[in-house]
C-alpha cells in the first residue's frame, strides 16, 4: 500500500488517510487502556502528521516519511497480538519440611 507516489496524485491517498483517521477516532478502542489502544493512538497521530503535511503541500521527502511512520504504525498495530483473557497463574501447593539433624535439647 503506497500512500504517496507524487505531489500531485495525492487526493486519493489523502482520501484514504482521512477516512482511516476518521474511523479510528469514532473507535471506543482509542479510549481503553490496554496495549492495542496505545498502538491504535500511535497509528491515529501518524495520520494526524500525514494529513497535516499533505494539506500544508510540504514538500514530498516529508510526506513520503510520514508515510513511512504510518505504514510502520498499522504493520505494529495489526501484527500485535493480545490476549486480555489470560489466566491467572495458579500456585502449587508446595510444602517444605524441614527436619534438623540435632536434637532439640543439645545446648
Amino acid at each position: 500500500m503506497g500512500f504517496c507516489q507524487a505531489l500531485k496524485g495525492n487526493t486519493a491517498d489523502y482520501a484514504l488517510a482521512l477516512k482511516m483517521k476518521i474511523i479510528i477516532n469514532e473507535d471506543s478502542r482509542l479510549k481503553l487502556d490496554e496495549p492495542r489502544s496505545a498502538d491504535l493512538e500511535r497509528m491515529s497521530d501518524a495520520l494526524k502528521v500525514y494529513l497535516s503535511l499533505i494539506e500544508k503541500n510540504a514538500n514530498l521527502v516529508f510526506i513520503e516519511r510520514a508515510e513511512k511512520i504510518v505504514i510502520n504504525a498499522s504493520n505494529k498495530y495489526f501484527n500485535t497480538y493480545y490476549n486480555p483473557n489470560l489466566k491467572p497463574k495458579i500456585k502449587k501447593n508446595i510444602r517444605y519440611h524441614y527436619f534438623s539433624l540435632e536434637s532439640p535439647d543439645s545446648d
